[in-house]
């Protein structure tokens, strides 16, 4: 039987989360204006209370656990781990990479994923042609500015992602797969999620750690 799944996002500015039992969902996105502490927890509510599910009912929980924002992982990883622990329930972490590449794997396409990296550029996984695993790992990554990542990648790369407008003088349009915001769905981690958890993949939440787009300011320089 399908767990029921509560999904949170909050990566970036644009925040995500979603509940699901596989045959009813309930998904709600926003963008945070860095507020992401005070915003999800009532979302949360309001997901819950829209697919009739009780915060007890739920079976598994998974969390996007970046790249993305240092403060915005915090929120949510932690926020994540604290409903496990009240609820007794498993916790998956999900790569943001691949929340946002999901719905067009599989193709004989290379897809790319972009989160923004602040003055870093972006940061970005590229996903071979034809592989749609719910434990799919990015072929390669990297942080870099916009140019120099189109010009890694191997030609006709299609490309998703908040960033994608950075990419309008670079590409040709039909390479450009998402256009308009949010560019990834928390019901998106919910299949993700799923997966895995049939698969055995559930990560204990002391092991969760975030992924974050670029080092935080107060990481010690590397020498």
């Amino acid at each position: 039987m399908t767990p029921i799944v509560l999904s949170i996002d909050t990566s970036t500015r644009r925040a995500g989360v979603a509940v699901s039992n596989g045959v009813n969902s309930a998904a709600k996105t926003w963008r945070s204006n860095q507020n992401h502490g005070r915003e999800l927890l009532p979302n949360i509510n309001s997901v819950l209370a829209e697919a009739g599910v009780s915060l007890q009912d739920v079976e598994l929980i998974a969390v996007a656990k970046g790249p993305g924002g240092f403060s915005a992982l915090r929120v949510g990883i932690s926020t994540a781990k604290g409903l496990t622990l009240s609820n007794d329930v498993p916790l998956i972490g999900v790569s943001t990479f691949l929340v946002e590449a999901w719905p067009y794997l599989g193709t004989d396409s290379n897809i790319v994923a972009l989160i923004d990296a602040g003055s870093s550029g972006v940061a970005w996984g590229r996903y071979a042609p034809q592989d749609h695993r719910a434990n799919a790992l990015p072929a390669e990554r990297g942080v870099s500015v916009v140019s120099e990542m189109v010009a890694q990648v191997p030609p006709g790369t299609l490309f998703c992602g908040e960033p994608c407008d950075a990419l309008a003088d670079l590409v040709e349009p039909s390479r450009i797969l998402s256009t308009e915001s949010p560019t990834r769905s928390p019901l998106s981690l919910v299949e993700i999620a799923t997966a895995l958890h049939a698969s055995g993949e559930a990560v204990a939440e002391d092991d969760l750690q975030p992924d974050y787009a670029r080092p935080p300011s107060i990481s010690k320089p590397r020498t």
